[in-house]
């Protein structure tokens, strides 16, 4: 078996089923296997039950935590980790496989996204000090483990970035893989209309980033970081401008950072992840 395929499902079965068609996987149950960590309930789809290992925690334990139970339920030594929104053939995830073997100096193998599908051919690697965007990572074992895996007190968002720079601490790099022919739905799994939900992630997301400024920059850093967003979104509410790819609430945005910054030196209690739920879920 040449890898595993880590996938986490929060309400995307659909897109799961597609990535599973696109990968031909009747015809590959022998090259690599798919594991499927549900932090959304019972999966109900024939073809994912079928074809993947599905593993259910306890709740919605966050992208980060359900990677690294994944991880350790993997059977090989090279890990990938894939977004249920990612278009890719077996051939096109196999290129970048074998150039991760290939290459010790690599730490993790991401893609870019700006190419349509199609043959995996004429791939070139690029290593970069930006944020590699983490629709999929590629990683040898010994890598990810030296890692300690995925930072935990992440829920979602920020992960990406908090992994790829302890991967070049490690004096790895983190490489993007041009011309693989793999396209990313990016945030179609959380777009959404519905207030309540906008809040919440809207929330989760001030919470990562303010989170990866303390680690890695310090508590200056995050209250910073807090001010430059309070002064950006009163920007968007004068040119009615959002961002992109997220779900986002305008005043939920400005009351909560301006409630992150009021917290002062005990900050990082209210921005870290606990497995089941944040500090301010709780008042």
């Amino acid at each position: 078996m040449l890898f595993s395929m880590i996938v986490v499902n929060y309400y995307s079965e659909k897109q799961i089923e597609n990535l599973l068609s696109l990968l031909c996987i009747e015809k590959h149950t022998d090259n690599f296997e798919v594991i499927v960590v549900s932090n959304s309930g019972v999966i109900t789809s024939p073809a994912i039950l079928r074809y993947c290992r599905v593993l259910y925690p306890d709740t919605n334990c966050g992208y980060a935590r359900a990677c690294n139970l994944g991880a350790k339920n993997a059977n090989t030594d090279i890990l990938v980790f894939c977004n249920p929104d990612i278009h890719s053939t077996f051939a096109q995830i196999k290129e970048l496989v074998d150039i991760t073997k290939r290459n010790e100096s690599i730490g993790l193998l991401s893609i870019d996204t700006s190419n349509s599908l199609g043959k995996a051919s004429n791939v070139t690697i690029q290593n970069t000090s930006d944020k590699v965007i983490g629709c999929l990572y590629v990683f040898r074992r010994s890598v990810f483990e030296g890692l300690s895996g995925w930072d935990e007190n992440f829920f979602l968002w920020g992960e990406d970035t908090d992994l790829c720079l302890r991967v070049r601490k490690l004096n790895l790099s983190t490489s993007v893989a041009q011309n693989s022919g793999i396209t990313h739905d990016a945030g179609v799994t959380w777009r959404t209309s519905q207030r309540e939900k906008n809040i919440l992630y809207t929330r989760v997301w001030l919470s990562s980033q303010t989170y990866l400024q303390l680690k890695h920059a310090g508590i200056q850093a995050a209250w910073k970081y807090l001010v430059k967003q309070i002064m950006i979104e009163l920007v968007r509410v004068v040119t009615r401008k959002k961002p992109l790819g997220r779900a986002h609430h305008s005043l939920t945005h400005l009351k909560f950072c301006t409630f992150l910054l009021l917290k002062g030196n005990s900050i990082e209690d209210w921005v870290k992840f606990n497995g089941e739920k944040y500090k301010w879920q709780t008042v």
